[in-house]
């Protein structure tokens, strides 16, 4: 079978330097390694970028999505960058309209909405926005029915989707909502990090300046949370956001770091944490676990997050490696600290877990 991986609002870039492009890139190899496709393409539009020179990038303007069997969507913002509508997302849109394939839509990021795109351009046509269209095609109000009708297989890295949808979708109206089938527990996040190279540091246990970092986006649901965790006499390292209204102690704030220098930066760390919100807990397992282990740093989980303890195989992880409170979180790090063969253990059988 032959399979397209599409985005619909964006165009797709094979620079290994954004997260974006190494999901991308990591998609491809993950459908590829199932067998059950003997071509995965790229179709999007084509620039003179370099990284796209290869046999498997197809420019959308002259390739259609119904050369394949399987389109999947890899997911992205009904934000158009500039106002400017991308030159292949109309023409896109309306090849799924006539698909008779499956589409598939991959959650890479559970932040994001699966909206109907159609509806959204649609009704911008008729307020008449200033929205810039980069092709003279227009989408239809059939086409609005046709798309949200469409059955999407959402390929969703958690236990349960409509958990999920209580908690964040409660804005989306329902013509924007689309008609799914759910496809949980992907394990597409571990396939990823336990394929992905990275540049580490390789430091020893007192070789490392922090005793905690953490990283990623500001989550104003997660601030009662960081706190808990964060406000204490540890030495401090927060990574991607500036949370200096927390007024948090000992601690060294950096802003957006790129890919290639995250894991360095984190590696220099001995610990970090990884939490959620009430729409991830026990629901979702998501890419910054399975990161943190790749990047050798010891990985504890908030109990809330994942209450069963599913995640850690190892008896030992299970029950070391778990923690509800800030309190806690000191001590466990400071033990560590304290014992540099508990700390080698730690990374090794985390290594074992990837």
């Amino acid at each position: 079978m032959k399979a397209a991986i599409a985005s619909l609002n964006k165009r797709i870039i094979l620079k290994e330097r954004s997260i974006r492009a190494l999901e991308a890139i990591t998609f491809r190899q993950w459908l590829l390694a199932t067998g059950k496709f003997t071509v995965v393409d790229f179709v999007s539009t084509q620039t003179r970028d370099p990284t796209e020179k290869v046999d498997y990038y197809k420019d959308a303007s002259v390739t259609s999505l119904n050369e394949y069997q399987c389109v999947f969507l890899h997911n992205d913002t009904d934000n158009f960058i500039g106002g400017a509508i991308g030159k292949h997302t109309i023409k896109q849109i309306k090849e799924l309209c006539q698909f008779k394939g499956n589409v598939y839509y991959l959650y890479t990021d559970p932040n994001l909405h699966l909206l109907n795109m159609a509806k959204i351009i649609y009704d911008r046509q008729v307020r008449g926005t200033k929205t810039e269209y980069n092709t003279n095609l227009r989408i239809t109000e059939e086409e609005t029915r046709v798309f949200g009708n469409l059955s999407w297989r959402v390929l969703w890295s958690g236990r349960d989707f409509d958990l999920y949808q209580r908690h964040e979708y409660t804005r989306v109206k329902p013509s924007q909502s689309c008609k799914i089938e759910r496809y949980t527990n992907i394990e597409f996040f571990k396939f990823m990090f336990s394929h992905r190279k990275v540049n580490l540091n390789a430091l020893s246990l007192h070789e490392r300046p922090f005793d905690l970092v953490y990283y990623g986006n500001w989550r104003p649901k997660r601030q009662n949370k960081l706190r808990r965790y964060l406000d204490n006499d540890l030495r401090k390292r927060i990574l991607g956001f500036d949370a200096k209204k927390m007024e948090l102690s000992n601690t060294e704030y950096l802003g957006y770091t790129e890919p290639e220098l995250l894991a360095g930066l984190v590696n220099e760390a001995v610990a970090s944490i990884v939490i959620g919100d009430p729409s991830h807990n026990n629901n979702i397992t998501t890419a910054r676990f399975y990161e943190n282990i790749l990047f050798e740093v010891c990985s504890f989980i908030d109990l809330d997050y994942d209450p069963d303890r599913t995640l850690y195989k190892s008896d030992f992880l299970k029950e070391f490696m778990y923690v509800s409170s800030g309190k806690e979180l000191c001590e466990k790090i400071i033990a560590i600290r304290r014992d540099e063969e508990l700390f080698k253990s730690i990374i090794n059988q985390q290594k074992e877990e990837l």
